[in-house]
């Protein structure tokens, strides 16, 4: 009965130890598995990330390579060569020039992003505009000059059907300056159509004033239009980047929990452990009692089967004997059932036996 109770109770703990490596092995896995998801997401993202940064720097290389192979803008210094000059003509084109160029590295500067572009453009914007307006002065200084000194319309038919400088100048102006501000994608062509001609006459003062009037407004309805673009762009960015770290919180949410339940199942199989050692324990303990009462039981009952044998030597040699009173008889009766049903020590027999007046030989 001992041993099947043991038996039991191994097999309970068998059982139960099985069962606790089944869950912590499958809270391994799942932990395992979401640890492995978050680092292919990880993965992923900084490889969405490195493309993106590609495929704007090919792009940028391509801007650069495009502006880099564009023909020379100082084509119209050598449009009209001529070797007598006066001094102050060849003072004014040479004024004329050293603006221009200092026009054109103003405007092809550029910058990484588009908020140090931005910056560029209102720092350097005053500049450009003083700059614009000297040029203008000068080309009337000098158009004015040239229709003094030649009278005739031959010479302005010829600067009106050759083209003029400055109407070109401007052209030229405006496509670098669509170039260089390569992130102004919003360009709208219809509020600067007035310079897209490259016949314009310059006699009318007043209607290149209004072109460089109009020129100014469109800059700024660029800047505007692109100002808007850039701004929802960000927004789009950071609803984006605020999605992407819930997202993340979410996931480091549920590694926390997961880590606590393996910390909870731990805990857990130490308490285990710590009860099933104390029911050992408390099985052992019973065990050596039972034990101890069994032999103590051994030993009574060694002892009353010697009881019994000396009692029944006893009365097989006095069945013989006449009673010479049924008294006695019924005294001595009593005396060995009270001996039997009460267990009385070794020596107890003798003595009743001597209280009837019977000794054993």
């Amino acid at each position: 009965m001992i041993s099947e109770e043991m038996r039991m109770e191994t097999k309970k703990f068998k059982m139960r130890k099985k069962r606790i490596f089944m869950v912590q092995l499958s809270f391994s896995v799942s932990l395992e598995w979401t640890l492995l998801h978050h680092s292919c997401r990880r993965r992923q993202t900084r490889r969405i990330r490195l493309l993106g940064i590609t495929k704007r720097r090919v792009k940028k290389e391509k801007m650069a390579q495009v502006i880099k192979n564009q023909p020379s803008h100082w084509w119209w210094l050598d449009s009209h060569t001529n070797t007598k000059r006066s001094p102050w003509l060849q003072s004014t084109l040479y004024e004329l020039n050293e603006k221009t160029k200092a026009m054109l590295k103003l405007i092809e500067e550029d910058a990484d992003s588009f908020a140090q572009r931005a910056e560029m453009y209102y720092k350097k914007r005053p500049e450009l505009v003083s700059m614009v307006e000297d040029f203008y002065r000068t080309h009337r200084s000098l158009a004015e000059r040239y229709d003094q000194v030649k009278p005739d319309t031959t010479g302005i038919g010829h600067l009106v059907s050759g083209g003029s400088p400055f109407a070109s100048a401007k052209y030229q102006l405006e496509k670098l300056m669509s170039f260089s501000d390569n992130g102004y994608d919003t360009y709208s062509e219809e509020h600067c159509d007035v310079y897209e001609s490259e016949e314009s006459e310059v006699d009318d003062p007043e209607q290149e004033e209004e072109e460089g009037t109009k020129f100014l407004n469109c800059t700024k309805e660029e800047q505007v239009v692109a100002a808007n673009d850039e701004g929802m762009r960000l927004r789009d960015e950071v609803k984006r980047l605020n999605e992407e770290n819930k997202a993340q919180r979410d996931q480091l949410k549920l590694k926390d929990t997961v880590c606590d339940e393996v910390m909870r199942l731990r805990e857990e199989i130490e308490r285990l452990r710590d009860e099933n050692k104390a029911q050992k324990e408390q099985l052992q303990q019973k065990d050596e009692e039972k034990i101890e009462v069994i032999r103590h039981l051994s030993l009574a009952i060694d002892v009353l089967k010697q009881e019994n044998v000396k009692m029944r030597n006893f009365i097989a040699k006095e069945s013989n004997k006449k009673w010479k009173n049924p008294f006695e008889f019924n005294k001595l009766v009593g005396a060995l059932s009270v001996k039997l049903f009460n267990g009385t020590p070794r020596n107890q027999p003798t003595v009743e036996l001597s209280r009837c007046g019977l000794r054993s030989k």
